[in-house]
């Protein structure tokens, strides 16, 4: 991760980064061959969005605090293969790729928290961090009932 010499450094750096999972998800929902999936992929490329709107917003005044609520992690993701994102990667690779953007977003917005220079940024950060363990508990809840339950 690169070095940040700012708080608006560390802001401007997680807004593009929302702004590229934004995309990411658009294209997965796009190549979603279930309307379930599609409508998940779909929520989350909102919901990046939203984490955008909410990095200006705090970036401009307030802030977001994390919830006390514990996010469930099934680990899943961290006993993959990485995937890498191909036009030809099927259901399971799409969702083996989604869990470990998941997750890189989660170590992200939790080492960037480490090195915030406000409790502002870093409850913001955290939050973010939260709400992304979210978004991979999820995806690693399809994976594990429609691919793990299958074979």
């Amino acid at each position: 991760m690169a070095a940040f010499k700012s708080g608006q450094e560390i802001y401007a750096f997680a807004i593009r980064e929302e702004e590229r999972a934004a995309a990411m998800y658009a294209d997965l929902a796009q190549r979603a061959k279930q309307q379930h999936v599609r409508e998940m992929f779909s929520e989350f490329a909102e919901q990046e969005r939203e984490h955008k709107e909410i990095l200006i917003r705090a970036q401009q005044s307030g802030g977001l605090r994390p919830s006390a609520e514990d996010i469930t992690d099934l680990g899943i993701a961290e006993l993959m293969e990485e995937v890498e994102m191909s036009p030809d990667l099927d259901y399971q690779q799409i969702l083996q790729y989604a869990m470990q953007r998941e997750k890189a977003a989660y170590d992200m917005y939790s080492a960037l928290a480490e090195i915030a220079t406000s409790q502002k940024l870093r409850q913001t950060l955290e939050a973010l961090a939260q709400e992304e363990a979210k978004h991979k508990l999820r995806i690693e809840t399809e994976y594990d009932q429609l691919v793990l339950t299958e074979n």
